[in-house]
C-alpha cells in the first residue's frame, strides 16, 4: 500500500488498479520508442532494396492498443470510478461504434453511388483502434492517478521521457541526418526508382524538400508531433523547476529545471512554429490562473476558450487569403473547409477513419496544394470520419479541457521525504524506462548502430533523472504554481492538438493520452469509493473495444504475415543487389568481393559460376526472376485477406512489371503473362475501391507501363482511367497531363490542346506551393501543346 496515498494512508487503487496502470504507462511509452511502419517491407521495391523491418507494423501496433484497452478496463475495476470516469466510459465506448461500424461492417464508397460495397476494412479498422486507445490510456490514467503515488509516477515517467526524445532529437539532426543525405546523393536514382519516382518529378522533388530538412522527429517520422510533447514538458518542467526552487528544494528545482531546457532544445530541432505557439498558450494560461486568485474560478472556461478560439483563429486566417505571407494556418484552414465537406456527405456516420484523404480531394479548396490524410485537427477530424460517433469523443476532450481548471484540493507544504519512499519511487521508474528502452531497442535491432545504443543510454540517464525529480517535486502535494503547472501540460496538448495530428497520429495517440490523463487529474485528500456495479459498467463499456482490438489483431496478423513471407522470399536477390551496391561504392561488407557474388549468385542458382560479364547478368536476371516469382503467391494472398488496400496492391503490381520486365529482355513469352496479371490486379481495385483517386491512377499507371514496354497496354484503358482520376481528384495535375500526352500521342491535337489549358488552369491553384506545380520542363511542353490549335 502507498503511504502518502490519502488520508489514513490507504492505497486508492487496488492490485488490479495497479496492473492496469503499469500496463498503460508501459505500452504509451514503448509505442512512442519505436517507429511504425504501414506497409511492412513493401513501402519501396523490394527486388531493387529490400529495407529491413525497423519498427512496429500494423499487427505490432493494433495489439499494443488491445492491451492500452485492457489496461484502461483494468483501472476501472481497480480504481475510483465515480460519475464523472462512467461518463467518460461511455462515451468512449459509444465513440468506437462508428470505428466498428466502418472497421466491421460497412464502408461506403463515394464512387459507389452511396452503396455500402464492403464489409469492414483494415483501413478503417486500424486507425480508429489507435485513436480509442489514446481515449483510453487517458480515461484509464484519469481513474488510476487519483491515486497519489499513482500520479507522480506517471508524471514523473511521461514528463521525463522528454530526456530520450531529445537524445533522439539530436541523433537525428546532428549524425543521422548527414549520413542519410550522404547515402541519398550516392545512391539517389536507384533510391527514387525503389519508391516509382522519376528524378525531377514532383514527388521527387517534395520528397527531397522533406529530406535536405534537418529536423528531429523523434520515432513519431513528424517533427511536429515531437514539438507537441517538447511544447507541453518545457511548460510542466519549467513550473516544477520554479515552484522547486521558490521552496528551496534546490535539486528538484535544478533537475527539473535542466529538463525544461532539454525540452526547449528538443522543441528547437523540430523548427515547429506551431509547437513554440502552444507553449505561449498555455504560458499565458498559467500566468492568469497562478497569480492572478480571481481568475481561477474562470480557468477551467478560459482554458476551453482558448482551445476553441485557436480553431476559430485557423478559420479566421483562411479568410485573410493573401493579406499575409504565413502559409502554414492557411493550409490549415484549407483542411478544415475539407473537412466540413466530408462531414456533410455523411453526417451520421463520417467518413470513416481512413476515408479523408478521398472525401478532401473532393472538397478541398481550388488553392489547396496538398492531399492529405488528416485534417491536422483533432476535433473535425473525429466528427468528419465518425459523424455523431466522434462528436462525443470531441465532447470528452473538451470535457477534460474544461476540469484543467480544476486545482488541487489545497496546497499544503510538503512533508518530510521518506527515503524509503522515495527509493521504491525511483524504482519504479527505472524499471519502466528500462523496460521500454529494451523493448524498443529490440525492436529496432536489425537497424542498430553504435551511436543509437549510445542515444539510448544517454537518454536512459536524463528520462531517470528528470522523472525522479518530478515525482519528487510532486511527492506530499504541489504548490500552486507546480499545480497550474501540470494543468497546464494538458492545455498545451489540446491546443496543439487543434492543429496538429498527434492525438491521431500511430505512434503519438497513445503517449498523448496518457499525458493528457495525467495532467488532468486532481490531487484530493478526501476520498469515496465506488460500488462495485460502477466499476463493472466502466470496465463494460470498454469491453467492445476491446474485442475490436482483437479482431484487428487477427486480421492484420495474417496479412502482415503474408507480406513477410513473400519479402523472404525475395530477400536473396535484393541482399545480393545490395553488395553489388555497396562494392560499386567502394564500401564492401568485410572478406567480400565481386568474385565472391558472383561465386554466390551461382550456388544460389545450383550454376556453375559464370565466367564473363554476359554470363553473370544473365544469372543475376534468373535469380532476380525466380525470387519475384516465388514472392506472387504469398503477396497475393496477402492482397485477398485486405483487397481494399493499396500499398498491397501497387507492390504486387510492381512486382508483376519487373517481372514482366525481365521476360520482355529475354524476348520470351513470360511479359504476356505478366503483363496480364498485372492489369487484372489494377482492375480488380479499382472494382474494390472505384471511388479512390489512388486506385484508378495505379490502373492507368500500369496500362501505361505496359505500352512502353511490353506492347500491351490499351491507351483507351489508361485515358479512361485518368478520365476517372481528374473526376474524383479535380484540383490534380498529374491526371489532366498525363491525357493531354495520350492524346498527343494518338494524333488528337485539339484534345491536347484542350488539356494542356487544364493543365495550365489547374497549375496556377499551385502557386502557394512551387514545388506542387509543374517543373520547367512539363511547363514548355504544356505551353507547346497549348499553343497548338
Amino acid at each position: 500500500m502507498s503511504e502518502d496515498a490519502g488520508v489514513g494512508g490507504e492505497s486508492r487503487l487496488s492490485p488490479v488498479g495497479w496492473a492496469g496502470f503499469l500496463v498503460i504507462l508501459v505500452a504509451a511509452l514503448a509505442r512512442a520508442s519505436v517507429a511504425f511502419d504501414p506497409l511492412p517491407y513493401w513501402g519501396s521495391d523490394p527486388l531493387v532494396t529490400l529495407v529491413p523491418k525497423t519498427g512496429f507494423g500494423p499487427t505490432a501496433v493494433v495489439a499494443i492498443d488491445l492491451v492500452i484497452v485492457v489496461g484502461a478496463m483494468l483501472c476501472a475495476l481497480g480504481g475510483r470510478v465515480g460519475r464523472t470516469g462512467l461518463f467518460e466510459c461511455l462515451a468512449l465506448g459509444f465513440g468506437a461504434l462508428g470505428v466498428a461500424a466502418h472497421g466491421l461492417f460497412l464502408v461506403r464508397d463515394p464512387g459507389a453511388s452511396g452503396q455500402w460495397v464492403q464489409h469492414g476494412s483494415l483501413d478503417h479498422l486500424l486507425p480508429g483502434m489507435t485513436w480509442a486507445a489514446g481515449l483510453a490510456a487517458m480515461v484509464g490514467l484519469r481513474r488510476a492517478c487519483d491515486d497519489s503515488r499513482a500520479r507522480r509516477l506517471a508524471l514523473g515517467a511521461l514528463l521525463g521521457f522528454i530526456g530520450m526524445l531529445a537524445a533522439k532529437g539530436a541523433l537525428q539532426v546532428f549524425i543521422e541526418h548527414p549520413m542519410t543525405v550522404h547515402d541519398y546523393e550516392l545512391r539517389r536514382e536507384e533510391m527514387l526508382a525503389a519508391r516509382g519516382w522519376t528524378p525531377g518529378s514532383a514527388m521527387a522533388q517534395a520528397y527531397e524538400r522533406r529530406l535536405y530538412q534537418a529536423e528531429a522527429t523523434g520515432w513519431f517520422g513528424l517533427s511536429n508531433v515531437l514539438a507537441t510533447f517538447a511544447a507541453a514538458s518545457a511548460v510542466g518542467l519549467g513550473a516544477l523547476a520554479l515552484a522547486g526552487l521558490r521552496k528551496r528544494l534546490n535539486a528538484i528545482g535544478l533537475c527539473c529545471g535542466i529538463g525544461c531546457v532539454l525540452a526547449l532544445g528538443t522543441l528547437w530541432l523540430t523548427h515547429s512554429k506551431g509547437g513554440v505557439g502552444a507553449a505561449v498558450v498555455g504560458l499565458a494560461w498559467l500566468a492568469v490562473v497562478a497569480w492572478i486568485p480571481r481568475a481561477r474560478r474562470w480557468a477551467g472556461p478560459l482554458a476551453l476558450a482558448m482551445v476553441i478560439g485557436v480553431v476559430g483563429l485557423v478559420a479566421a486566417r483562411g479568410t485573410l487569403g493573401d493579406q499575409l505571407h504565413e502559409l502554414s494556418l492557411r493550409f490549415r484552414a484549407q483542411y478544415q473547409v475539407g473537412a466540413i465537406g466530408a462531414w456533410l456527405e455523411h453526417p451520421l456516420v463520417g467518413v470513416g477513419p481512413g476515408g479523408f484523404r478521398e472525401a478532401f480531394l473532393r472538397h478541398r479548396p481550388p488553392l489547396s496544394v496538398e492531399e492529405v490524410v488528416s485534417p491536422h485537427s483533432v476535433g473535425l477530424e473525429w466528427v468528419a470520419t465518425l459523424g455523431v460517433f466522434g462528436a462525443a469523443w470531441v465532447g470528452l476532450l473538451l470535457w477534460v479541457t474544461l476540469g484543467l481548471g480544476r486545482g488541487d484540493d489545497e496546497e499544503r507544504e510538503a512533508p518530510p521525504m521518506h527515503e524509503d519512499q522515495a527509493r521504491r519511487d525511483v524504482g519504479v521508474m527505472v524499471l519502466v524506462a528500462l523496460a521500454v528502452t529494451a523493448g524498443s531497442a529490440w525492436a529496432e535491432r536489425e537497424m542498430a548502430t553504435g551511436e543509437g545504443a549510445a542515444m539510448r543510454v544517454v537518454g536512459l540517464v536524463a528520462w531517470v533523472v528528470i522523472a525522479g525529480a518530478v515525482a519528487a517535486a510532486c511527492r506530499g502535494g504541489l504548490s500552486r504554481l507546480g499545480s497550474f503547472g501540470i494543468r497546464a501540460v494538458g492545455l498545451v496538448l489540446v491546443v496543439h492538438a487543434m492543429i496538429e495530428v498527434t492525438p491521431v497520429w500511430e505512434a503519438s495517440a497513445p503517449l498523448f493520452g496518457a499525458l493528457l490523463g495525467a495532467a488532468s487529474t486532481r490531487e484530493r485528500h478526501a476520498y469515496t469509493t465506488d460500488g462495485r456495479a460502477a466499476r463493472l459498467l466502466a470496465a463494460t463499456a470498454l469491453t467492445p473495444i476491446a474485442l475490436l482490438g482483437l479482431v484487428g489483431v487477427w486480421k492484420a496478423g495474417v496479412w502482415e504475415g503474408r507480406l513477410q513471407w513473400a519479402a523472404d522470399a525475395v530477400r536473396p536477390a535484393a541482399q545480393i543487389r545490395e553488395r553489388l551496391t555497396q562494392i560499386g561504392q567502394g564500401s564492401p561488407s568485410p572478406g567480400d568481393s565481386f568474385g565472391r557474388v558472383v561465386a554466390d549468385v551461382a550456388a544460389k542458382l545450383g550454376e556453375p559460376v559464370a565466367q564473363d560479364g554476359t554470363a553473370f547478368d544473365a544469372q543475376l536476371n534468373r535469380l532476380v526472376e525466380r525470387s519475384g516469382e516465388a514472392a506472387v503467391a504469398p503477396l497475393e494472398r496477402g492482397l485477398a485477406e485486405r483487397p481494399d488496400d493499396i500499398g498491397t496492391r501497387k507492390a504486387l503490381g510492381r512486382l508483376h512489371l519487373a517481372l514482366g520486365s525481365l521476360g520482355e529482355a529475354r524476348g520470351d513469352d513470360a511479359s504476356r503473362k505478366q503483363a496480364h496479371l498485372a492489369t487484372r490486379v489494377a482492375d480488380e481495385g479499382v472494382e474494390v475501391r472505384p471511388g479512390s483517386a489512388a486506385a484508378w491512377s495505379w490502373r492507368a499507371l500500369t496500362y501505361e507501363s505496359l505500352g512502353r514496354w511490353a506492347g500491351e497496354g490499351d491507351a483507351d484503358e489508361a485515358r479512361e482511367s485518368w478520365e476517372r482520376v481528374h473526376e474524383l481528384d479535380p484540383l490534380g495535375l498529374d491526371a489532366p497531363l498525363h491525357l493531354m500526352r495520350l492524346a498527343e500521342a494518338r494524333g488528337d491535337l485539339q484534345t491536347a490542346h484542350t488539356w494542356a489549358r487544364e493543365v495550365l488552369r489547374l497549375n496556377e491553384f499551385k502557386r502557394l506551393d512551387p514545388l506542387k506545380q509543374l517543373t520547367e520542363t512539363e511547363r514548355a511542353e504544356v505551353e507547346r501543346v497549348a499553343r497548338e490549335p
